[in-house]
């Protein structure tokens, strides 16, 4: 079992890490049952369902765990935008405030 800790939220889960030979970076497979609907709604407002909805969240979960950032901001107004350190050596994920409009 493939068991990704983290300090504030509880573990991620993943169904499978797929690691090449070569030692690249690993892959998610998460599977999800043929019975899951992918559209709700009205015949003239049709939307994803809320288990799509669900799957996008999870897949969000996964990139912020990866990519070091939260997810979901912690704090009304709360925005983590990406940026780029003085030295130039990569990109890194820094926290602003939104502002209003």
């Amino acid at each position: 079992m493939n068991v990704l800790a983290r300090d504030q939220d509880g573990p991620l889960v993943p169904d499978f890490m797929l690691e090449p030979i070569d030692g690249a970076f690993a892959d998610v497979l998460d599977l999800k049952l043929p019975s899951v609907r992918l559209l709700a709604g009205r015949k003239d407002r049709v939307r994803f369902s809320a288990q799509v909805a669900e799957a996008l969240s999870q897949v969000r979960e996964y990139r912020a765990y990866f990519e070091g950032i939260p997810a979901t901001p912690r704090r009304a107004g709360e925005v983590w935008a990406p940026g780029v350190p003085a030295d130039g050596r990569g990109p890194y994920w820094k926290r602003s405030r939104a502002r209003a409009r």
